[in-house]
């Protein structure tokens, strides 16, 4: 049995783990640490303006995505919304973002290790172009590490576009990618 749909808090701590294993996958959580990073992630599950979708295989969660929907003229002045806007927008060629100033930033997206090349990341972000959408926001913005050529590969065939390299907040290399959708119609 298979299935995607929106994460639930029954589900945290398996985004928890999830988003752990994508920033540091050779260091697993213990379940200290586990405690201590729920509470970084539950706003992705519990937020109206952010979301966490998952995929189900045979009971078990095999994959999450973790998503921000961003309003940069509504947003507060925080340290976390000021890092991409702070570090990354304004090196971009302005016409990529929206005239209404909303985005869709992915935050994390992480299959486990025996489901990789089965299609479990492209039905994540299918799903969250299709949420997306649904919310009426036409764009959405991702970065990876520059090494991660399986990553950089599977957004540029859902036909993300390169539009910046370089650090953001510490010195690794990463390179963002953004996806214009199409508004049904």
């Amino acid at each position: 049995m298979r299935g995607l749909r929106t994460a639930t808090e029954d589900d945290l701590d398996f985004v928890a783990l999830a988003d752990r294993s994508a920033d540091d996958p050779a260091s697993p959580l213990d379940a200290a640490e586990l405690r201590a990073h729920r509470p970084k992630i539950r706003p992705y599950v519990v937020d109206a303006d952010k979301i966490t979708l998952v995929e189900e295989v045979d009971g078990a969660l095999v994959g999450a995505i973790l998503a921000r929907f961003r309003d940069l003229d509504a947003e507060d002045e925080s340290p976390a919304n000021r890092l991409l806007v702070d570090r990354v927008l304004p090196e971009l060629d302005p016409r990529w973002m929206p005239a209404d100033r909303r985005f869709t930033e992915i935050f994390n997206l992480w299959v486990a290790p025996e489901h990789r090349r089965r299609g479990v990341a492209t039905r994540l972000k299918r799903a969250l172009e299709a949420e997306s959408l649904r919310r009426g926001v036409t764009l959405l913005y991702t970065h990876t590490d520059q090494d991660h050529a399986d990553v950089l590969a599977l957004n540029q065939r859902l036909g993300y576009v390169v539009v910046r390299r370089g650090p953001i907040w510490d010195d690794v290399v990463r390179v963002s990618l953004v996806k214009r959708l199409d508004r049904p119609g």
